[in-house]
């Protein structure tokens, strides 16, 4: 848990940041289980669509989805909130179970642009992906 930045950051972030990081991380499990790969992509930073286009991240998010199951918990592990010139950036890691049992490592990262995050990455770590 830290606030990261030349000119830091304020009160009201750095509190905000725990909280909001876990309500990131479940909205988006949520999201996938109800399959809403359009508005995840159209919801994303910019920075997310320069590296994904959008066949491919639905690709992705439908593959995790086929081989994972629905989210049934997830828990925060970590956070950290960073203020610099091109925005101010949000990471979160979980450890997140899903509905056939299988588990995962997340790690995620925001960038938060007219007052809400976007996502601009997720890495995801889960010995099913590769195995099913």
């Amino acid at each position: 848990m830290s606030c990261l930045g030349l000119s830091g950051c304020n009160t009201a972030a750095l509190k905000a940041a725990p909280g909001d990081a876990a309500r990131l991380g479940g909205e988006l499990h949520q999201r996938i289980d109800q399959e809403q790969w359009a508005d995840l992509y159209a919801d994303a930073d910019p920075k997310y669509k320069e590296t994904v286009e959008q066949e491919r991240s639905k690709a992705l998010f439908q593959a995790i989805h086929r081989k994972l199951g629905n989210m049934t918990k997830i828990t925060m592990e970590s956070w950290q909130i960073q203020a610099t010139t091109s925005g101010t950036y949000l990471r979160a890691g979980f450890a997140t179970t899903y509905s056939t049992g299988a588990t995962s490592r997340d790690n995620f990262v925001w960038r938060k642009d007219d007052g809400a995050y976007h996502l601009v990455n997720w890495e995801i770590n889960s010995d099913a992906l590769l195995l099913k």
